[in-house]
C-alpha cells in the first residue's frame, strides 16, 4: 500500500495495521516495518529525502550531496565537498529519536494514538513499550500541537459574538481535605467563542483585575460581549470590550432563569449561536431576538481540559496539557475524520521541525525566530 492510498481508507484505532502488516523476503519484520515508517515520514516532509537536501553547507556554503552511511539512521547523511557532515535529521521530529531501538513505525503508532486521544497506559500494552518510551512520544506531540496552536492563535469573539469567559482549579482536594498540591496555588482562566467555540487558556497565580484583563486585552476580540460570574476582578470589563453580562453562580445558572422571560436584543446584535435557542415562546418586541447570559460553554471546555490532566506528572507541564486542549479544540476537532487529522497533524509536525538549515519553532512566539515568523 503507497502512502497516498493509505491516507484514502478507513484506519483502524492505533495500529495501522494495512500499512505495516506486510513484510518482503530477506527482512525481518521490524526492520520492514521501520522501512514503511520512514516511507510514511518522508511521504509527509517529517524527514528529508536525498532530493530534498539544502544545496550549501550551512559552514563554508560549499556544496552538499547525500552520502550512503549505513551507521546513520536514514542510511545516508549529508556531506559537503569541504567534508563537513550534517545529520539530514537535524532540526526534524526525530532529531532527538534513536530510530534503531524505537522505529519509524512505533513513532507513525504514537502520533495515530495521540490524535484519536488513545491512553498512554493502553498504547504502551498494545505495542509492547516501555512507559518511558510511550510517554516520550506522546510529549513530542504535545510539545508540536503547542508551537503551532500558539502560531496560529487569533484572538476570539468579535463584534456579533459572546465570549464565555471563567477561571478554574485544575485539581481540588476533595472535601477540602488531604495534603496540599502545588496546582492549589494555580488556576487557568479561559474563554470559550458561542460562535466558533474557539478556546483560549493561561496559567495565572492570581485572580486579580491586574492579572486577568490585560489577559482578557490579549486573547479577546475588543468588539465582543462578555459574559462572566460574579468574581470582583471582571467589575470593569465593559470598559474594555462591548459590554458584559453576568450570572451569580450561587443564584443561577441562567440569567435570566430558563422559566423567566429572556433578555431582549435587536436582531442581528449577536450571531444566531449566541442566542437562547430553547426559546419557544414569540418575540415579545417585535425585530428583537432573545438572549441569556451565562457560562455553560466555558464550564463544559473546562470538563473537557481536565479530563486530560490524569496523566500530567507537575506544574511545570500544565502549559503542555492547556496547549494539546487549545489545539483539539481550535484545531482538530474541525475536522471531519481521522484520517484528516492525522494528515493535518503530519503536517503540523513538518512546520514545526522544517529540518537542515530551516530554523525550529519556538513556543514563545513573540521572540520566535522559525522561518514562518520571519516570513514576511
Amino acid at each position: 500500500m503507497e502512502p497516498a492510498e493509505l491516507m484514502q481508507t478507513p484506519l483502524s484505532p492505533y495500529d495501522l495495521g494495512e500499512f505495516f502488516g506486510g513484510r518482503e523476503d530477506g527482512i525481518n519484520q521490524a526492520t520492514y516495518k521501520n522501512k514503511m515508517g520512514l516511507i510514511l515520514l518522508e511521504y509527509f516532509g517529517v524527514i528529508p529525502g536525498k532530493n530534498d537536501v539544502p544545496r550549501n553547507c550551512e559552514i563554508c556554503n560549499g556544496q552538499m550531496r547525500a552520502v550512503s552511511d549505513r551507521s546513520r539512521s536514514l542510511g545516508w547523511r549529508l556531506r559537503c565537498v569541504e567534508g563537513h557532515t550534517i545529520e539530514p535529521t537535524k532540526n526534524t521530529y526525530i532529531a532527538n529519536i534513536t530510530l534503531k531501538i524505537v522505529g519509524a513505525n512505533l513513532i507513525i503508532q504514537a502520533i495515530h494514538a495521540f490524535i484519536d486521544q488513545v491512553p498512554v497506559t493502553k498504547f504502551m500494552k498494545y505495542v509492547n513499550i516501555s512507559s518511558a518510551t510511550a510517554i516520550a512520544n506522546y510529549d513530542y506531540c504535545r510539545d508540536v500541537a503547542a508551537k503551532i496552536v500558539w502560531h496560529e492563535y487569533e484572538q476570539i469573539g468579535g463584534e456579533n459574538d459572546v465570549v464565555e469567559v471563567d477561571e478554574t482549579h485544575l485539581f481540588r482536594k476533595k472535601y477540602n481535605r488531604g495534603r496540599e498540591t502545588p496546582w492549589i496555588h494555580y488556576w487557568v482562566v479561559g474563554g470559550v467563542s458561542r460562535t466558533t467555540c474557539r478556546v483560549f487558556g493561561v496559567l495565572v497565580q492570581r485572580r486579580s483585575a491586574e492579572i486577568l484583563i490585560p489577559i482578557l486585552r490579549q486573547h479577546i476580540n475588543r468588539n465582543s460581549y462578555i459574559c462572566t460570574d460574579m468574581w470582583r476582578a471582571y467589575g470593569r470589563v465593559d470598559e474594555h470590550f462591548n459590554n458584559h453580562g453576568v450570572v451569580n453562580h450561587n443564584e443561577m445558572f441562567l440569567n435570566p432563569r430558563r422559566n423567566e422571560d429572556p433578555l431582549w436584543v435587536p436582531i442581528g446584535r449577536f450571531a444566531d449561536a449566541c442566542l437562547d435557542r430553547q426559546w419557544v415562546g414569540p418575540a415579545a418586541i417585535p425585530g428583537y431576538v432573545p438572549f441569556r447570559n451565562h457560562t455553560q460553554g466555558i464550564e463544559s471546555s473546562w470538563r473537557n481540559l481536565k479530563s486530560m490532566f490524569g496523566t500530567c506528572p507537575n506544574v511545570e507541564r500544565t502549559e503542555e496539557y492547556i496547549a494539546e486542549w487549545m489545539y483539539r479544540q481550535n484545531i482538530l476537532n474541525r475536522l471531519d475524520s481521522l484520517a484528516a487529522k492525522f494528515d493535518r497533524f503530519m503536517n503540523d509536525i513538518r512546520r514545526a521541525y522544517p529540518g537542515v538549515g530551516l530554523v525550529a519553532m519556538d513556543r514563545d512566539v513573540v521572540n520566535c525566530q522559525c522561518h514562518e515568523c520571519n516570513t514576511p
